[in-house]
């Protein structure tokens, strides 16, 4: 029986980094509880559904309380599975449909790249509330879409603040970026989502295409060496062109199985 479920560290190439993901091949897609009771049983920060049609291959994402609209990991850990496993001939690129419209995957030599759509980063006011989400004062701040960007003055803030997630809880939308320039990367960040189950994320595509808006309108540059500094770490390509960011990374297994 060929392997249909698979555990991968997503935007690394180490075990134990990066963010984990659970990758489940499906031949029908399954219903909605069903889909729902395996993400909560699995206790990933994401599993992902993924289902290989005629022109394109069917994305569906659930942490263990909801499904989201967009995840990167979950979509960059897909593409792998899809490749390393054969259910997509090596080099082929591979065009994802999912709820939030349809997504690209390359190969480009050792790593996986995936095309978003830009998430326009607009500043706002630092808010009291704002203030009282972290420990770190917070130099600027962003809405994008549904989150919070937060910028810092230096990477050791960013590293070091402690969110009040109850506080965060509280806030619009899903989850709180905080950011600032990197050292050994152009740019850090973190990303803490208590509102959708993820106290904090490890690595988080979809917040860095905010953050390819943000940094862009900070700075005009379009292409960032990111690394996000959770405490499993790990490292992201980002280029922006136009309304389209390409996020860069690489995956490793470590697991496979079968969903009964």
């Amino acid at each position: 029986m060929r392997e249909n479920l698979f555990l991968i560290n997503a935007f690394t190439k180490e075990l134990f980094k990066g963010n984990p993901a659970m990758i489940v091949l499906v031949d029908e897609e399954l219903s909605e509880e069903v889909m729902h009771r395996y993400a909560k049983e699995f206790n990933q920060p994401i599993t992902t559904f993924v289902r290989v049609g005629e022109e394109v291959v069917h994305l569906r994402w659930f942490t263990p309380t909801q499904e989201i609209d967009l995840c990167g990991h979950g979509t960059l850990a897909a593409a792998h599975v899809l490749w390393s496993e054969g259910h997509i001939p090596s080099g082929q690129s591979i065009t994802f449909s999912t709820k939030g419209g349809k997504l690209r995957a390359e190969q480009v030599k050792n790593k996986i790249l995936l095309g978003f759509n830009q998430i326009r980063a607009e500043m706002v006011n630092i808010t009291k509330e704002l203030r009282e989400v972290v420990n770190v004062d917070v130099k600027a701040a962003a809405w994008a879409k549904d989150r919070y960007i937060l910028e810092f003055e230096q990477e050791e803030d960013v590293i070091q603040a402690i969110p009040d997630l109850s506080k965060m809880d509280h806030l619009p939308g899903a989850g709180v970026v905080i950011t600032s320039k990197g050292t050994t990367s152009d740019i850090v960040s973190r990303y803490f989502a208590p509102k959708i189950g993820v106290k904090e994320d490890s690595v988080t595509g979809s917040a860095h295409c905010a953050l390819a808006s943000y940094w862009n309108q900070l700075t005009g540059d379009t292409k960032w060496s990111a690394y996000q500094a959770s405490e499993r770490g790990g490292f992201i390509e980002m280029e922006l062109d136009g309304a389209d960011v390409t996020l860069g990374g690489e995956c490793i297994v470590l697991m496979k199985g079968h969903l009964q």
